[in-house]
């Protein structure tokens, strides 16, 4: 299943490095380069482990994101909000486990959305789960949905991918998907709330 998750990447980070040398952009073909290596590095190590801990996926989700700031026209404000209750090296989660979501909000949902453009992710505990939130304040599903339609988009399976993973671990797990309104009723972003037992190191 991880397998399937990581060709369109690779083949869009390829892309991006192909057209930063095609402009002559050195410096920047050679940053992209350096961070495309270490997310391959860590890709290959976690594809014969079946967890790692905590703080590993957020080290290789900040490297992840570093390489998509390079390719979008407009920075993303990135926050990532840690309880001090989380223990990031004893607890456990599946390797690549949120990246597809966090994908999802950066080029369907912030990619197209004028002005300021955020990216929050937070993890707490609660009861015996580890909560993940990864919220954006993009254009919305709905016309995500009706951009990617327009534009011929293949139909990405990441999201698909990954909740079997999830729920395969565990049937208690969950993710919800909830769309956010401003005060006007219009779409204001999608917030995920990834819900995962607790497995520790």
């Amino acid at each position: 299943l991880r397998s399937q998750m990581n060709p369109h990447f690779m083949f869009n980070s390829l892309n991006s490095i192909k057209l930063f040398i095609l402009k002559n952009e050195r410096e920047l073909a050679a940053e992209y380069l350096s961070d495309f290596a270490e997310l391959i590095r860590d890709i290959l190590n976690y594809s014969k482990e079946e967890f790692i801990c905590l703080d590993d996926e957020i080290k290789t989700l900040k490297t992840y994101l570093s390489l998509e700031q390079l390719r979008l026209t407009n920075p993303i404000d990135v926050e990532f909000k840690i309880d001090p209750s989380v223990d990031m090296r004893g607890l456990l989660v599946q390797p690549l486990i949120l990246q597809p979501f966090v994908e999802n909000a950066l080029w369907h949902g912030l990619s197209h959305k004028e002005g300021e453009r955020k990216l929050r992710l937070s993890f707490r505990l609660e009861d015996n789960f580890l909560i993940c939130e990864i919220e954006d304040n993009g254009i919305g599903r709905e016309s995500a949905q009706i951009i990617k339609t327009r534009s011929g988009a293949r139909r990405s399976h990441g999201i698909n991918i990954t909740k079997e993973r999830i729920y395969s671990q565990n049937s208690d797990n969950s993710i919800s998907i909830i769309d956010l309104f401003d005060d006007k009723g219009d779409p204001a972003g999608t917030k995920v709330i990834i819900k995962v037992r607790i497995l520790t190191s």
